[in-house]
């Protein structure tokens, strides 16, 4: 039997082989016709599609090195007239076969160079090759984390575009690579797989699937749902024709039958697999089946076959060996030389860069002193303008202070003299001679005038106290709430922290000024019976609250109050921000001032106002 599979698959082999050579002539004399045509853009692209087939029929003979040596000139040439499709074929071509070479890391680069192109291109074809041969390379290097990554990039691709053919491929590529990691579960992979390819009636790829699946439950114990899922490989690889296909699954069922002890069976599969992968010099399968039959007559106790079948097990093994050793250096010799050819490249742009820096040094130079006058000249101005702007805000606020202090000064001289004078002479006058009603008008315009004059003087006072001059903002509060505590109407509490120093005179005056404001309309508008103000210092940063037990800001105010638009604005132009909470119990607001130089000024950053 061994002697017949040989003997045909020869015959076959010769057959192919001329079938190949025909067709090799055949494009070989349709590139000559062309490249004897008028230049042009249609003959370099013609010239190129008959390269890459020509890099194919060599591929499939085999003859790697003539295929390279096509696909080489197709790239070349998709380069010189800039045909991204030529140049992403040529790299595919390259790619594919390097990798028969065992020129791995190579292979892989040039498939990341046509993935990139493809992207470049939007060729989402193409992109589905590169993506695939990527996947399959890492699989094979059993760099299983990058293979399944690139797996699942595929399947969410196919998914999008419903490629039912190749999402299963994919499918089933991934449960393969899934199976061999210890945590991982390929299952619902397979199972959404079979639903794809039963729905196709593709028997080849059925058979593939079963074959992985049969496998992966060996490899978890499983024997009798293994063996079902073994047989059923077996039937669609007969139906589909892919009978080389069946050296697999006839060497798991021989591995099951020495499991079983069923001797007798596990040799008749053994040398099923043999027959297969024997003349095809398919080693690994050819190594499993010398195993089983190595292990089935030593069960029989034919120990003369064991011993003859051990033998052909090892050395089978050691030609395996011998051949991933051999691959192995392959890889290291090709890292090596990426990243030698890494490293002169390196070296040629650096070179190539200090001619250039070398070139331009002078002009840098040159564009470096004019940058650097430029800069000069730009901070003496800055500088300038922000003295001038310093001596405008000090002159506006020393007017600011003058005109409060003429105002405080008219109010209390002026308006307060005349209405204490009204109110003597009002006092003057002889009540008795008046009737009930003028007696009420009079008691009336009385203890007006005295609200009026209690009015200005506070006002006087409030202008410019002296105590926020000479002590600062924080004792002129405390003389303002002690002064306002004595109308019972409404509490008002003051809460300062021990150590706090005095701020800056401008900003206690603005600071000072605001929160005035404030509690102004929390005496005419907010109903409360407390209010409070208090001061806490966090890290560099001093915050005021001021909350009352009022009636809160109606929503119209919030939105559209003038008064609470001009106190934003002051804000504003002290580079600060506010937040405001209120509700029908009552209104908060906080104030955070940052402390941004070392000495005590501190920019006022918050506040806001109830109407």
């Amino acid at each position: 039997m061994l002697r017949f599979w040989l003997t045909f698959s020869g015959c076959f082999l010769v057959v192919t082989l001329l079938a190949q050579d025909k067709k090799i002539d055949s494009l070989k004399r349709v590139l000559r016709h062309i490249q004897n045509a008028n230049p042009s853009f249609s003959k370099d692209t013609q010239t190129i599609v008959l390269q890459h087939q020509l890099s194919l029929a060599h591929y499939y003979y085999p003859d790697y090195k003539t295929a390279i040596h096509y696909a080489n000139q197709a790239l070349e040439l998709s380069k010189k007239i800039a045909w991204h499709k030529g140049q992403i074929m040529s790299y595919e071509d390259l790619s594919r076969t390097k990798f028969k070479l065992g020129q791995t890391y190579e292979s892989i680069q040039l498939a990341y160079q046509s993935l990139t192109l493809s992207e470049k291109t939007n060729s989402l074809n193409s992109k589905l090759i590169a993506l695939r041969l990527i996947a399959d390379y890492f699989s094979t290097l059993n760099q299983k984390d990058s293979a399944i990554y690139y797996y699942k990039k595929l399947i969410k691709i196919h998914e999008t575009k419903k490629n039912t053919k190749e999402l299963g491929a994919c499918y089933l590529n991934l449960a393969t690579t899934l199976k061999t990691l210890p945590d991982a579960d390929p299952v619902p992979f397979f199972k959404k797989a079979e639903t794809l390819f039963t729905t196709l009636q593709n028997d080849f790829w059925l058979g593939n699937l079963y074959y992985s699946w049969g496998d992966y439950l060996i490899v978890k114990n499983q024997f009798e749902a293994a063996y079902d899922y073994l047989e059923k490989a077996i039937v669609y690889f007969k139906k589909s024709g892919s009978e080389s296909d069946l050296a697999g699954p006839y060497q798991e069922l021989a591995y099951l039958y020495v499991k079983k002890k069923d001797f007798n069976n596990a040799i008749v599969f053994s040398q099923k697999s043999l027959e297969l992968s024997a003349p095809i010099q398919n080693l690994e399968d050819m190594l499993w089946a010398y195993e089983s039959l190595f292990n089935a007559y030593k069960g029989l106790k034919d120990y003369k076959k064991a011993l003859e079948f051990h033998e052909k097990y090892l050395g089978t093994k050691i030609q395996l060996l011998s051949n991933d050793t051999q691959k192995q250096l392959n890889l290291y010799r090709q890292q090596y030389d990426n990243e030698r050819e890494i490293h002169q490249k390196t070296i040629d742009n650096q070179t190539l860069t200090q001619q250039q820096q070398q070139t331009t040094l002078y002009f840098l130079i040159g564009i470096l002193v004019m940058f650097l006058a430029l800069v000069g000249l730009l901070l003496w101005n800055n500088r300038t303008l922000r003295k001038k702007n310093a001596e405008i805000q000090e002159a506006h606020f020393t007017g600011q202070t003058t005109e409060r202090k003429r105002v405080a000064a008219e109010l209390h001289d002026n308006l307060g003299s005349q209405l204490s004078a009204m109110r003597w002479s009002m006092l003057a006058m002889n009540k008795n001679i008046l009737t009930p009603h003028e007696l009420e008008i009079y008691d009336h315009i009385l203890k007006m005038m005295n609200e009026s004059y209690d009015q200005v003087r506070n006002m006087s006072h409030h202008l410019l106290p002296e105590e926020l001059e000479k002590e600062g903002l924080l004792h002129a509060l405390a003389t303002l709430t002690r002064q306002l505590n004595r109308n019972k109407k409404i509490k008002f509490e003051l809460k300062i922290p021990d150590l706090l120093s005095r701020l800056d005179k401008k900003i206690e005056f603005e600071l000072y000024s605001i929160l005035l404001e404030l509690i102004n309309n929390i005496i005419k508008h907010s109903k409360a019976s407390a209010a409070s103000i208090s001061f806490s210092s966090r890290a560099q940063n001093l915050q005021i609250e001021v909350s009352d037990n009022g009636q809160g800001i109606p929503q119209e105010v919030m939105n559209n109050g003038r008064g609470l638009r001009n106190i934003q604005q002051r804000i504003k132009e002290l580079n600060g921000t506010f937040t405001v909470q209120t509700s029908p119990n009552g209104t908060h607001f906080v104030i955070v001032l940052e402390k941004i130089f070392t000495i005590v000024l501190i920019h006022f950053l918050g506040i806001g106002m109830t109407q």
